[in-house]
C-alpha cells in the first residue's frame, strides 16, 4: 500500500496582508518605532536604592502598661490586642451599616438615639483603653457617663 503525500504550498494564499512588500513596510515601521523608543529612554541603568540596614530597637514599657494589657485582655476575653482593636472596628462598621440602611420614613425617637449612643460607647471604650496601653495615654473620664 502506497501513501500519497501532499505537496505543501510554496506560495502564500492571496492575502493582501501577507504581501512581501506590505510585510517589509510593516517591519520598517516597527524598526522606526523601536528606534524612537530606545532613543527616548535613558541609557543609564536605573539607580537601585540600597536597603537600609536592619535596626533593633528596645523600648522600656512601664509596669502598669503590662498589667493594664493583661486586665483588658481578660476583661474582653481575648488573647491579642489586635483582635480587640478589630472587635472595636467591627462595632463601628456595623453601626455605620445600620445607619446607612435605616429606613428614612421611620422617625427616630429619643430612646433610639440613646440606644445608638450606648452602642457606640463600647468600641470607644475599647479604643480609649488600647490608646492608654499602647501610647501611654491617661484615660479620660467618659463624657457620656458624666
Amino acid at each position: 500500500m502506497q501513501r500519497k503525500t501532499q505537496k505543501s504550498q510554496a506560495t502564500p494564499p492571496n492575502n493582501p496582508h501577507l504581501n512581501p512588500d506590505t510585510l517589509i513596510a510593516l517591519a520598517e515601521e516597527l524598526q522606526n518605532v523601536i528606534t524612537s523608543i530606545l532613543a527616548s529612554t535613558p541609557q543609564e541603568p536605573p539607580e537601585i536604592d540600597e536597603p537600609e540596614p536592619k535596626q533593633i530597637r528596645c523600648y522600656s514599657v512601664p509596669a502598669f502598661c503590662i498589667s493594664d494589657e493583661r486586665e483588658i485582655l481578660q476583661q474582653y476575653e481575648t488573647d491579642s490586642l489586635i483582635d480587640l482593636f478589630e472587635n472595636a472596628i467591627c462595632h463601628f462598621r456595623v453601626t455605620s451599616f445600620l445607619l446607612k440602611n435605616f429606613n428614612e420614613s421611620i422617625d427616630m425617637n429619643g430612646q433610639m438615639i440613646q440606644m445608638l449612643g450606648e452602642s457606640l460607647t463600647y468600641p470607644i471604650g475599647i479604643i480609649n483603653k488600647l490608646a492608654s496601653i499602647v501610647a501611654d495615654y491617661q484615660p479620660h473620664p467618659d463624657p457620656v457617663a458624666g
